[in-house]
């Protein structure tokens, strides 16, 4: 427990440090982000044993590094056409010694956990680059309060399991604890940059309450979703890169589904005002 905790203080001292940095330089949040989402896909890989088979590591690492870069410009799409592309030739012309359900593991993943990547980038560009720290609040902080409220509801009032099969030991009311924690966690991010960081804009609280409960629902599928993946790979952690959490993929599990969420909302509907 002793190293969970201190493993997390640095991890919110480096992640503030690199939200201070973004408001003034964008693109260094986004280079961070595409790595991160390279790191993520590397720990994919290496779950199923093929991170070492360079001719799938190779397309799929620089996929996961150029796609969040890129998801601002026109060109956004040629990553995905030529990942998808180079990991088919793979496989027709080393048929013998690539599975067909390896090749489709990577690419249903990849997408999936490089598409959250792309959503962060892009609900950062909704103001041109302003405000770039509470967009990423907002995709990180929403999930990992909701996970943390699971976590402690469950240890203390937890009876019911949820998915035992899946997950033994998350319960129905350690998820119930998470959806409220997830909403006071966004209202409260509204009321920490409406009043204490931007000052100058409006923020849209009801849209921040609505997010909190749906956010905090797809968290705990995106929790389980991944958990699914562990126990099919045979492993507990992703990988041990954060002592005490795991891989970096084990803390953005539960914002795979959420970070498209909240760039859908920013699209139909306004944050700041």
């Amino acid at each position: 427990m002793k190293i969970r905790i201190i493993s997390a203080v640095i991890g919110i001292l480096v992640v503030v440090g690199l939200l201070i940095i973004g408001e003034i330089i964008p693109i260094v949040l986004y280079t961070v982000l595409s790595l991160v989402s390279a790191i993520t896909l590397s720990e994919l890989l290496n779950a199923k044993g093929i991170l070492s088979d360079f001719k799938i590591s190779v397309p799929t690492l620089l996929f996961g590094i150029l796609t969040p870069l890129l998801s601002t410009t026109p060109f956004k799409f040629i990553p995905i056409f030529l990942f998808v592309l180079t990991l088919f030739t793979v496989l027709i012309l080393f048929n013998d010694k690539v599975k067909l359900e390896d090749i489709l593991y990577v690419i249903t993943t990849s997408i999936l956990v490089v598409a959250c990547f792309c959503c962060m980038v892009l609900s950062c560009d909704f103001h041109n680059g302003l405000y770039t720290s509470f967009y990423v609040v907002l995709c990180l902080a929403i999930p990992w309060i909701a996970d943390g409220g699971a976590y402690f509801t469950g240890t203390f009032f937890g009876k019911h399991k949820l998915c035992p099969k899946i997950s033994p030991k998350k319960t129905v009311e350690g998820a119930v604890g998470g959806v409220v924690a997830g909403i006071i966690g966004g209202v409260l991010i509204g009321v920490v940059y409406q009043y204490l960081i931007y000052r100058n804009v409006s923020v849209n609280f009801v849209l921040l309450a609505v997010v909190g409960i749906v956010n905090s629902v797809l968290s705990i599928i995106g929790d389980l979703s991944f958990s699914l993946i562990k126990r099919s790979c045979h492993i507990k952690d992703f990988g041990s890169v954060i002592p005490g959490h795991g891989g970096l993929l084990d803390r953005f599990d539960s914002v795979v589904f959420t970070a498209p969420i909240i760039f859908l909302a920013g699209q139909y509907f306004a944050f700041l005002q």
